[in-house]
């Protein structure tokens, strides 16, 4: 209404002059900027190459699918750019050692001395918020991960000794989507014929998949869904599901205790599933393994994509390796795995090839069916089930 009455009778004006400051350029580019997640198989279901800058993104799924793993891995991908991170830890539960295995550096400074690596622990959803809102002023950050939603308490319900805890979940909600209408009204920017960004900051919000059982008159059986009302499923640009997919690894080890063998989990298949894009294609997954103590398999996964897209070519039980490897043929899919986690020259060429595949913007169905013929992959690379 302040734009109405400032132009009105001025007379025919340019689109320039009545838009002001809220026109903003999205320049030329084949697709929307985004920051690579650090694993190569994600990066393909994104469409773009990772998670979109500029924009808000969800994690959702089951505890132990990888949800913390990916965004930690992300933000090692963001500060090797030369951005910073802040980590909004609600649930207190940031482990430092496994954030460190994950590729985050928390000694790490800009030329200013200021922490690339920023670890908050707000006490109320709005102070979290505040934290963000004002942050993404500073054109140096280039992440924001909130872990997790459903610890994010806003402030009547913490400091309110007589707030009924059984409206929680609706006030929360109405909380929230106050505050996500704010938080994005600042996000993005323009975009330059680079693709840079005038505000690259990606906000990733790590949430829940609860189990409920339907008794009315609804579908039967057992259903998901997600804390937090609808407002976060609206305005987040891109939704990654993480599942577990059933298939288990053990590893024969001896019992100290009893001196019998046992059988130990050493690894589990997780399921990855892109069900809300608003910048590519959705609905596209991919499997890959987490590793028990080590987090996620990024050499097994991005050799098995190598496979199922040929560039790794594999006839029978016989892998042929790409020009430039130290060797031409390998046979059998562990001793694959083996040689690529000794010979990092190798897996950095195979790689390379990856990644040079997803960016290649001509090739846009890249991963249509990669799942089912990574879902091979996995079965010959891994051994036994």
């Amino acid at each position: 209404m302040s734009a109405y009455k400032r132009n009105k009778g001025k007379g025919e004006q340019s689109i320039a002059d009545i838009l002001g400051n809220t026109q903003i350029s999205l320049g030329r580019y084949d697709q929307w900027p985004a920051w690579s997640t650090g694993v190569p198989a994600i990066d393909a279901i994104t469409g773009i190459g990772g998670v979109p800058k500029g924009r808000i993104v969800e994690n959702f799924g089951p505890e132990a699918s990888g949800k913390t793993s990916i965004c930690l891995l992300n933000a090692a991908e963001v500060m090797k750019q030369g951005y910073k991170v802040l980590f909004l830890d609600y649930e207190r539960a940031l482990d430092r050692l496994w954030a460190e295995g994950m590729g985050i550096d928390f000694e790490a400074v800009d030329e200013n001395g200021e922490l690339m690596f920023n670890v908050a622990t707000p006490d109320t959803l709005e102070a979290g918020f505040d934290f963000m809102m004002t942050l993404l002023d500073r054109p140096d950050f280039g992440l924001m991960i909130v872990d997790s939603l459903p610890s994010m308490l806003p402030h009547k319900v913490v400091y309110d000794p007589d707030f009924n805890h059984e409206t929680l979940p609706m006030y929360r909600a109405r909380v929230l989507r106050a505050r996500l209408t704010r938080l994005n009204a600042l996000l993005g920017g323009s975009v330059d014929d680079n693709g840079e960004m005038e505000n690259p900051a990606t906000i990733f919000f790590i949430n829940h998949e609860h189990t409920t059982i339907s008794i009315g008159g609804g579908p039967r059986g057992p259903m998901s869904n997600t804390p937090g009302g609808k407002a976060l499923k609206y305005y987040a640009s891109m939704r990654i599901q993480f599942r577990p997919a059933g298939g288990k690894e053990f590893v024969e080890d001896i019992d100290p205790d009893t001196g019998q063998k046992v059988n130990n989990e050493e690894s589990s298949k997780i399921k990855a599933k892109l069900v809300k894009s608003k910048v590519s294609k959705p609905f596209r997954s991919i499997m890959y393994y987490m590793k028990s103590g080590e987090g996620i398999d990024i050499i097994r996964s991005t050799v098995e994509m190598a496979t199922a897209r040929d560039i790794i070519h594999r006839a029978g039980a016989w892998y042929t390796l790409p020009a430039g490897s130290s060797l031409e043929k390998l046979q059998g899919g562990p001793k694959l795995l083996d040689h690529y986690r000794s010979h990092k020259s190798d897996y950095a060429l195979v790689e390379g090839l990856v990644v040079d595949l997803i960016k290649d913007t001509e090739d846009r169905e890249i991963t249509d069916d990669v799942d089912d013929a990574m879902a091979v992959g996995i079965q010959n690379l891994g051994g036994s089930q």
